[in-house]
């Protein structure tokens, strides 16, 4: 479901998703691990589809009742994805709280978070900062095009990098280039 989604493939992942979804009246229990990563992507789906507001809903209630069970990537991803929702909500301040949160915890030194990390700062600050945003998002696509899964992973937030993009350097490297 995860591979459908980083390419695009929203329906299929939906399929996908039904079939190994548990049944709505099964009771849930946080320590199974496969149930929290397929309420967490089908958060992302509905992000996907421009459900925030539903997946934002959805995406703190997993985070009241399922963090804290020592799955530090589940945690990660959980506030990457509030903060995603969040700012395609407009709460910029309950994003940037999140997004805080991943960087206080140093989890934004891996490369597994550093892009979404990136590309979500670019999302709180679009509307009144448009050059600051541009710079962090080829800094996410940089980030992700050196994990070699910059196509997927840029899919998966919302980016539809051009050939030419990916064969350039981003600014944020020129400007490395320069010093």
């Amino acid at each position: 479901a995860t591979a459908q989604l980083t390419e695009g493939a929203l329906s299929d992942c939906a399929s996908t998703l039904e079939q190994i979804e548990p049944p709505a009246d099964a009771n849930p229990r946080p320590s199974n691990y496969s149930q929290r990563w397929v309420h967490l992507a089908k958060c992302r789906l509905l992000i996907a589809q421009g459900c925030a507001p539903e997946a934002l809903k959805v995406l703190q209630y997993l985070k009241q009742t399922w963090v804290g069970l020592g799955d530090r990537l589940f945690e990660v991803a959980t506030d990457m994805s509030i903060a995603s929702a969040a700012a395609a909500c407009g709460e910029t301040a309950l994003s940037a709280a999140h997004l805080t949160r991943v960087d206080r915890d140093w989890l934004t030194t891996s490369y597994d978070t550093m892009g979404q990390f990136y590309w979500t700062c670019a999302s709180l600050v679009a509307g009144q900062e448009p050059a600051l945003a541009e710079l962090l998002k080829s800094r996410a696509m940089d980030v992700w095009r050196s994990c070699g899964i910059a196509p997927h992973r840029a899919q998966l937030y919302g980016a539809v990098p051009s050939t030419a993009h990916d064969q350039k350097l981003s600014p944020f490297r020129q400007g490395l280039a320069s010093t």
